[in-house]
């Protein structure tokens, strides 16, 4: 890619692009400004971060290609559910975006397409919505390379799941290859968000058993959200919390890249990855804590081994610095 600066880099893929739809232009742009920020802040230059990609020519061609393997005969569909007569969800999809959003009244309602490579199958037993992607060719051919044509190829449109703004049940949502997103609602039970390959939003959200979030080469991003334990985990890519909280166990782990933890609040707080550095502020004072702490070819401001808080901090990392403050 030559001595091409990000700005130059990020410019002349979109316009290589411009045949594509927008918003498949956008995730592409998103998930390579995300490659670049990770790479920088590891230590690279602007240049030496783009010089590590693949070619803009092999870029566009896989996403032609996936594009052009891609079925543009869809059917929407939608259900509608009492709110009061289920008691959990679960939805497990693949290569298409999952959302889950508050509805406008105090129903659940189901969104999505179905095409001539997928289908879905929705049913409800004793309270639980299932909800079931079916692949109609074979997966070797769906998935096509590991890479963009994985993380952008295939059913674009997603599957929007509405629910109360209180809903009185456990969720599960599993998809591959596509981002998920969870917001502006409250659970009284768990939630459980599963992608591989693509990010994972959670904001505003309160959460009334565990919260477990889990992705893979992608970020996970956690805002102003409560729950009775939270777990995050994904690898080469950031992990970020802003005004978490959790009653019991609050754990951050990734490798490869940073850990970012802003104003977070728990009994036991765990914050893991490895190459990279972990950062945050935790409410409360150091003296709350018994802190164990390790890094390597790094800084750090914690002390490795301190007893006597009723709360505990447990921070790792190698190849990075640790910088983790106290509100008080």
């Amino acid at each position: 890619m030559g001595d091409l600066n990000r700005n130059e880099f990020l410019a002349e893929l979109r316009r290589r692009l411009a045949h594509l739809p927008q918003d498949e232009i956008d995730r592409t742009i998103s998930y390579f400004s995300e490659i670049l920020d990770d790479r920088e802040e590891d230590g690279m230059s602007e240049t030496e971060a783009v010089a590590s990609l693949r070619s803009i020519d092999e870029i566009v061609a896989d996403l032609t290609e996936s594009k052009q393997g891609d079925s543009t005969d869809t059917a929407a569909a939608e259900h509608d559910f009492d709110g009061e007569t289920i008691t959990a969800i679960r939805v497990n999809d693949v290569n298409s975006a999952v959302i889950l959003r508050r509805s406008g009244d105090g129903h659940i309602t189901l969104d999505y397409h179905n095409t001539e490579k997928k289908r879905y199958e929705v049913g409800v037993v004793g309270g639980v919505l299932t909800v079931r992607a079916v692949m109609n060719l074979p997966t070797r051919e769906y998935f096509g390379i590991f890479g963009l044509r994985g993380l952008f190829g295939g059913v674009t449109q997603p599957i929007i799941v509405s629910i109360p703004a209180t809903f009185d049940g456990a969720i599960e949502l599993t998809t591959r290859n596509a981002h998920i997103e969870a917001s502006s609602v409250a659970l009284t039970r768990s939630l459980t968000l599963a992608t591989s390959n693509s990010h994972v939003d959670v904001r505003d959200l309160s959460v009334g058993g565990a919260l477990k979030v889990s992705s893979s080469n992608a970020r996970i991003t956690l805002d102003n959200v409560n729950a009775v334990a939270i777990s995050a985990s994904t690898s080469n890519a950031r992990c970020e919390a802003s005004n978490v909280r959790a009653d019991g166990d609050l754990t951050l782990t990734t490798s490869n890249s940073r850990i970012s933890a802003e104003h977070i609040a728990a009994a036991k707080i765990v914050l893991r990855t490895s190459n990279s550095r972990v950062s945050g502020t935790i409410e409360g004072a150091i003296r709350d804590y018994s802190v164990r702490s390790r890094t390597s070819n790094g800084s750090s401001n914690l002390p490795t081994d301190m007893g006597g808080g009723d709360k505990s901090l447990d921070v790792h990392t190698s190849n990075g610095t640790i910088d983790v403050r106290f509100t008080q």
